[in-house]
């Protein structure tokens, strides 16, 4: 698993906890070379935060789906962010699902990532009536490879 969060408390807890839950976990305080990263660690997950330094979470998601050798690597996106922008973008920008920090405790986060690896769908559809009403820009969803 890799877990991309700028926030060190967070980026600490999640790690200790998916580790106690019997997960290989790599930590990175940013997103700056996600595809690379990803390339090399091979992971089973990403856990992405939106708003990061250098590269927000957003134009990491692009930039793995848009690779062939990372666009069958699930990401979750875990963010403070939870309004329906945000939402539409992440499942958009190749996102499996999106979760809000301060909603879940650490064990919920377990529970969540591994609904999610066991291919469960996100609660949340993709809506491109939204996404045209959001201004969300459609040339930039990545086509994977």
């Amino acid at each position: 698993m890799l877990i991309f969060e700028d926030d060190i408390m967070l980026r600490e807890m999640y790690t200790k906890k998916f580790l106690d839950s019997g997960f290989e976990v790599l930590a990175m305080p940013d997103a700056s070379n996600a595809v690379a990263d990803a390339k090399k660690n091979k992971p089973d997950i990403i856990l992405m935060d939106i708003i990061m330094p250098k590269i927000d979470g957003f134009d990491a998601t692009k930039n793995l789906m848009s690779d062939p050798q990372t666009s069958h690597i699930p990401i979750l996106i875990v963010s403070n962010l939870g309004d329906p922008a945000t939402i539409q973008k992440a499942l958009w920008f190749g996102a499996k699902d999106i979760v809000v920090k301060a909603n879940l405790t650490p064990d919920q986060l377990v529970k969540k990532t591994q609904a999610v690896l066991a291919g469960k769908p996100s609660e949340y559809i993709l809506n491109p009536k939204l996404i045209e009403v959001l201004h969300i820009d459609t040339q930039s969803r990545p086509q994977r490879k």
